[in-house]
């Protein structure tokens, strides 16, 4: 019969390594490393663009605009639960919805984004399975889309509305798309005629061939027009044909920054790397991605910035910070874990973003630091 080695009351059974304490030397000094039971979160800056949503009400507009069913079950997350923590997953650095599931660890996500808990890796592919025809993510990203354009400003002039490719990682490591880059070129300008029943009358289309001096230094995948020598560019405009298309051209030029765009979002965002196995469900994670970088330049326009700021800047000056959350007579209370002489323009963040506190005296950018 095997001795069972008895135990004093209060002994643990966990291997004996772990009672020791953890230290490590670092410039002559020692270190020890405990844990603690303090509800903290290294993300508790994101309340701010929180509030801001929440107040905007952006949320109850996705929660209709989805084409997903209402859970039948008390315990299952709903299809906007979803889309808040992949949107926070993103804002935070997530590349894809495996690192979104880490923000499970983080007692703050709930209460900050006002769902249950943040989903995990399965759920999220499941949820952009949902997105499976292109009537679906149409009726589901046209108001979304067209909800954001609405809260810009108006201009005289009006906007650009620029279109580009980005690249996309897939699972076999081919890329589609071209090398960001300046071109020397020579430039010749045509216009085209072409009428249809949803192309306004006043719509003139302006052909653009670039001729390229040294097209083998250029790089990338394949181009829409294969023609040796050259590259092609199309414009649609409403200006009158009085303007000239050279003209209309060096005009478009001069308020275009569609490459600053999509370089902001493959480095921000991680629209590279959002690639599903589906199509459908693949431009519905890039159409989030985008809508996220929608409301940060919204958020950005509430604090009275006038020069953008990317999502990697803002998580150093606001959104890496940490906080811990408490409950103190049922009260929920986030502590900023910020410097006091940071602190005075915290709180101009707040008095710009709380309604009843609301001014028109724009915030600074950064914080001062020390």
């Amino acid at each position: 019969m095997p001795v069972r080695k008895n135990r004093s009351k209060g002994e643990s059974p966990i291997h004996q390594t772990m009672a020791e304490k953890i230290q490590f030397e670092s410039v002559g000094q020692s270190i020890q490393i405990e844990f603690t039971e303090q509800q903290l979160s290294a993300h508790a800056g994101t309340a701010t663009f929180w509030s801001f949503v929440h107040e905007s009400g952006w949320g109850e507009l996705v929660a209709g605009c989805l084409p997903h069913p209402n859970p039948t079950s008390n315990n299952a997350l709903s299809p906007l639960t979803k889309v808040l923590g992949f949107v926070q997953g993103l804002l935070c650095g997530a590349k894809k919805p495996t690192h979104v599931a880490y923000l499970r660890r983080d007692p703050m996500m709930p209460a900050l984004l006002g769902i249950k808990r943040v989903p995990g890796q399965s759920t999220l592919t499941r949820f952009f399975q949902g997105f499976s025809s292109a009537g679906k993510n149409l009726a589901c990203f046209r108001p979304l889309f067209a909800w954001a354009m609405q809260k810009l400003p108006g201009k005289a002039e009006g906007y650009a509305l620029d279109l580009d490719s980005t690249r996309l990682l897939h699972e076999d490591g081919h890329q589609d798309g071209v090398e960001v880059r300046y071109t020397r070129v020579g430039t010749k300008t045509a216009e085209l005629e072409y009428q249809d029943a949803d192309v306004p009358a006043t719509a003139r289309f302006i052909a653009i061939r670039h001729r390229i001096k040294d097209k083998r230094s250029l790089s990338g995948g394949k181009l829409l027009i294969d023609c040796p020598g050259y590259l092609y560019q199309v414009l649609d405009t409403n200006l009158p044909r009085t303007v000239p298309a050279v003209t209309v051209w060096r005009d478009y030029n001069g308020r275009a920054a569609c490459e600053n765009g999509i370089k902001e979002l493959d480095a921000g965002y991680g629209l590279p790397e959002l690639v599903c196995k589906d199509f459908w469900a693949t431009e519905a994670a890039l159409s989030f991605g985008v809508l996220a970088h929608n409301l940060i330049v919204l958020f950005e326009r509430k604090l009275g910035w006038l020069e953008a700021v990317t999502l990697g800047t803002l998580r150093y000056w606001m959104f890496v910070t940490a906080g811990i959350i408490s409950r103190p007579q049922g009260k929920t209370t986030i502590k900023l874990a910020v410097p006091p002489h940071e602190r005075d323009w915290w709180r101009g963040l707040w008095e710009k973003l709380l309604p009843p506190n609301a001014n028109c005296n724009a915030v600074g950018t950064r914080p001062v630091f020390a």
